[in-house]
């Protein structure tokens, strides 16, 4: 969101937002889906196997959210880059008189 331009920082925040549902969804649908095709809730042994399988899936895509979010590092200099001089003019004394 820092390195949005002030005027479009309502649509950055719509589609973060969307996109954060988006994947939400998307992700307990997969995860649903490898559940009961892997096992189900039929037996104990069944629902172990589709759990397993599930959160090793689950697993997976957390891992290449992880890997898409390292790999945009300029994004996080830009915002450190930003938030240095504000920090710099907090840190100053200011005058009692």
């Amino acid at each position: 969101m820092n390195a949005t331009p002030p005027g479009d920082i309502g649509k950055a925040s719509g589609a973060l937002s969307m996109i954060r549902q988006l994947g939400g969804a998307f992700g307990i649908a997969i995860t649903v889906t490898v559940f009961a095709q892997a096992g189900g809730r039929a037996t104990p042994q069944a629902f172990s196997d589709g759990f397993a399988a599930a959160t090793g899936v689950a697993a997976v895509l957390s891992l290449a959210g992880a890997i898409a979010g390292l790999w945009l590092p300029a994004r996080r200099g830009m915002a450190l880059a930003q938030a240095k001089p504000a920090l710099e003019n907090s840190l100053r004394p200011t005058d009692m008189a």
